[in-house]
Order: C-alpha cells, then sequence, then structure tokens
C-alpha cells in the first residue's frame, strides 16, 4: 500500500518516543525512506561528533533488515556509540533483541520515559540498569525490568513535529495533504492475531478532546495539513469523546478519516451520529473484517456477525463516507473454502454500498506473544531464533500452508485491483490508467479464483522495480537515530 501513496506518512511512533528526551537532548532523524539511493552518506553525515546515543525501531518482518544494515554502518563508523532498539519487535521479544551484537539496549513498550531515562544515565555516564522497561547485555546474559505502568497521554507533552520535515510527510488523499496523527493507544479487544493485546495489555487511553484539537490545530495552522488520518488502535471506543472530536474539527476545516473501528462501534452509532461525523469532514473510516467464515472470525475472536457487516454497509450507503475493509486470508485452521468465503464476501459489501474499498486480501504472518502465534506453533511453525532471522520471516518463510503460497500471493495481487485505491491515495498517472483498465480482469480472476497464466504479475513486479530503482529500497523501510 505504501507504493500508492505519494509520499511516506509520518513516523508517528519515533516522534511520540523522542517527545520527552528532546526536551532534554538534541535529537536528530534520518528516515532511509527518504534518501532511497543516498542513505549510507546521509547517515554517516547525521553521525557528528556530539552524539552520543542512536536509535532505530522494527516491527516484525524486513524493516528489521533495513535497521541492522543502518547499525552496522553505525557500529563500523562509531563502535563505541551505544545502540537502542525499540518498536513492536523489541517489545515483543525484548531478551532475545537484545541477545544481539548490533543492539546494546532494548526499550520494551512505550519509548517515552524509557528513552528519556535512557539517554540521562548514559549522558552522565551511569549505567542503566534499573530503568523500567529497558533490557541490556551484563556478560552473556541478558537482563532488564518489565514496562512501566501505562500512564495517561494528556501527561505527556505533543509531538516534536519541528525535528521532521513535516512538508515531506503529507501523502496526497483524494488530493489533499493529508497527515497520521494519534490521539488514542492501545484497544480492549481480544483479537488473536493482534500485537496489541501484547503490547498494550488490552488497555485503551486517548488524549482529552481539547487536547487532540489543540494539537490538530497545531500542525493544521503550522504546516498546511488539509486531511488528518488518526492512526489510532480503537478510535470509536468511546462514542461520546469521538463525536466532541468530530464536532470540534468543523471550525479547522480540515477532512479527516480514521484508520481503526470495529464493526460494533459502528453498529451502536445512530444515522444521526453518521451525519454528524459526516457533517464534521469525515471522509473515510477503516475497518478490520479478516474473514468471511464465521467459524474463522468466532477462532480469532472478532466481534460481530456477518450479518452485523452487512447491516452496517447497508446503512451507511446513504452516506458519502468511505469504508475502506481489510481482510487477510492464511489464518491458522483455515479452509480455501473459506478463503473463498472471504472473497464473496467483499464483493457483496462493495454491490452493497458503492463507498465500500477493499484490502488487498493480505496472508497472515504471525506475532510473537500472540494467541494465534501459539496456534501457529502447533501447526507447523517454526519462528527465528534471532533478530536477524526475524529480518526475513514472512508468512512463506513461516512454513504455514506452503501449499497455498502461489494462490495467496495470486489474490493479494488481483485484489489490489478490485476498486479505484490507486487513484485516491494519489498515485501516479500512469499507475492509476493501468489499474483502472486492469480492474475487470482483476475482478473476474478473483471472484473465480482464476489464477492461471498469471503474467500480468510479473509485469507489475518488472514496473514497481523500475519506478522505485533498480535495486532501491522498499518504501516502506524506515529507522531513526537519535
Amino acid at each position: 500500500m505504501d507504493d500508492l501513496r505519494s509520499s511516506p506518512t509520518l513516523p508517528v511512533a519515533l516522534l511520540h518516543a523522542s517527545a520527552l528526551v528532546a526536551q532534554e537532548f538534541p535529537v536528530r532523524f534520518f528516515d532511509r525512506r527518504l534518501h532511497v539511493e543516498d542513505w549510507e552518506s546521509e547517515l554517516i553525515r547525521r553521525l557528528t561528533p556530539d552524539v552520543f546515543l542512536v536509535g532505530v525501531t522494527a516491527f516484525t518482518g524486513p524493516m528489521i533488515r533495513s535497521s541492522l544494515e543502518m547499525c552496522r554502518l553505525v557500529r563500523r563508523l562509531r563502535p563505541e556509540l551505544p545502540i537502542v532498539w525499540g518498536g513492536i519487535h523489541a517489545s515483543l521479544l525484548p531478551q532475545q533483541t537484545a541477545a544481539d551484537p548490533l543492539v546494546d539496549y532494548v526499550v520494551e513498550g512505550e519509548g517515552e520515559y524509557p528513552l528519556r531515562d535512557l539517554a540521562r544515565a548514559l549522558a552522565a555516564n551511569r549505567r542503566p540498569t534499573d530503568i523500567p522497561g529497558v533490557w541490556y547485555k551484563e556478560g552473556d546474559q541478558v537482563k532488564g525490568m518489565p514496562g512501566a505502568p501505562l500512564g495517561r497521554l494528556d501527561d505527556l507533552p505533543a509531538p516534536p513535529w519541528h525535528l521532521v520535515e513535516m512538508d515531506r510527510y503529507q501523502p496526497r488523499y483524494n488530493g489533499r495533504r493529508s497527515l497520521c496523527f494519534q490521539s488514542s493507544r492501545g484497544c480492549p479487544l481480544n483479537c488473536s492475531y493482534c500485537y496489541n493485546v501484547v503490547f498494550s495489555r488490552r488497555r485503551w487511553r486517548a488524549l482529552s478532546p481539547e487536547r487532540t484539537i489543540e494539537q490538530v490545530r497545531q500542525v493544521v495552522e503550522r504546516h498546511g495539513v488539509e486531511d488528518v488520518y488518526f492512526v489510532d488502535d480503537m478510535f470509536f471506543t468511546n462514542r461520546k469523546r469521538a463525536l466532541a472530536i468530530a464536532e470540534a474539527l468543523k471550525p479547522l476545516g480540515v477532512t479527516w478519516q480514521v484508520q481503526g473501528v470495529d464493526i460494533l462501534g459502528l453498529k451502536r452509532m445512530s444515522d444521526d451520529d453518521y451525519g454528524r461525523i459526516l457533517d464534521s469532514g469525515c471522509g473515510r473510516l477503516t475497518v478490520g473484517i479478516e474473514s468471511g467464515s464465521p467459524r474463522v472470525r468466532e477462532a480469532i475472536h472478532k466481534d460481530g456477525t456477518i450479518e452485523d457487516i452487512l447491516d452496517v454497509t447497508r446503512r451507511l450507503a446513504r452516506f458519502p463516507i468511505t469504508l475502506f475493509y481489510s481482510f487477510m486470508c492464511g489464518i491458522p485452521t483455515e479452509t480455501l473454502e473459506e478463503v473463498r468465503m472471504t472473497v464473496d464476501l467483499m464483493f457483496k459489501l462493495m454491490a452493497l454500498n458503492r463507498n465500500v474499498r477493499v484490502s488487498p486480501v493480505y496472508t497472515f504472518t504471525p506475532y510473537p506473544g500472540t494467541e494465534l502465534f501459539e496456534i501457529a506453533l502447533q501447526h507447523g511453525l517454526r519462528p527465528p531464533s534471532t533478530l536477524d532471522g526475524w529480518a526475513d520471516f514472512r508468512y512463506d518463510q513461516s512454513r504455514l500452508f506452503p501449499q497455498n503460497k502461489a494462490l495467496y500471493e495470486a489474490l493479494y495481487f488481483t485484489s489490489l485491483f478490485l476498486d479505484d485505491k490507486a487513484r485516491e491515495y494519489g498515485a501516479p498517472g500512469w499507475a492509476r490508467v493501468l489499474a483502472k483498465m486492469y480492474r475487470p480482469v482483476a475482478r473476474l480472476r478473483a471472484k473465480n479464483f482464476f489464477f492461471k497464466g498469471l503474467v500480468e504479475k510479473r509485469a507489475m513486479d518488472l514496473a514497481m522495480t523500475g519506478w522505485r530503482g533498480e535495486g532501491g529500497d522498499h518504501p516502506a523501510t524506515s529507522a531513526a537515530h537519535t
């Protein structure tokens, strides 16, 4: 999906992690996505003599590879510099991550307080052995303390947006300059595939409506933001708060969209509520549907029935709000017939509501520590034992359903083109034209599971390689140093 965007999205997690430490120490960001061709020279330029701590972030999978490459460069040039890892993967596997030779410290969980306290200790030449959430090596052993209790978001300062080139992080959505913004963290739901159950312990915490609007106003007035993309894990957990934010957004003249929405949260809202969020500028709601199989949905603890999904989709058909529904396949115990049920539901939803957009059918990859990860172990998953091994971890390396690998890849490819996502995400003109031309074929293939002779996938792979630059990095890889 990042390939469709006109520019990278804001490194939200890094900005939040830097919020406290930036009040006491100079902080510099390096985002490899902005320097695909010359990232090494750009990183070297930032490694000035005053740098005393380097930090990277990564989620499970290929992003680890990018971070490891940058850490190797840092280690070679400045072997005395301590390197700290944070983010989702390091938080899920802090001890294994800390054991890697390119890692000196790991911050487990939310980074604001432990990163600041770690920087304080290192600046004072003190061993950071008593900081909640910080892991470290002592000889051949990894030691540390679990993360601190999750605190109130209103107690934290606004993200230090001045540390990044904000103009470079506003991809166009429907022609408007859009910026990612987080107003709440965590989710009370219990989806068995989601890292959040482990990372946030099913706790939901939010900025007050007043603090939310205060921060949104800052980015609108200072950086020309026209569309706010709330990347909350579950925005409508508190309906009253969500509607208060919607009302307060109206005078700012922005459109807005939400990443984290559940189907029952939408079902509990009235038609009047729908009208209020539409009137305030809401243009899109992203809802995790995941599967069209009632059995699979129950197995992964996905709230809401298929009839709930259809009902909400019908009701919202009266309102010009895009419903972006996400799906996945390859879930342990899922049958191919149940994958077909998911695809059938996708087409049914698009027929019910012309404003429905569907994600490509992603292939499930298990997150360490989740319930579905443990189930995957029982079905043949062989997880990596090192940080470097996790860098190459994708569904096809997990040894789950290897006989279906080609089908999953074909389904992912064709489902990319079932609707008008390419136009809405501001993809290059040539990509929009090709996507529109290919849509009837993609729909025919996906609906009938007819993937024989999929030469267009190979052609698209070659075209995308040429667009990125031969040997270039995928736009989704990123990291930063402090």
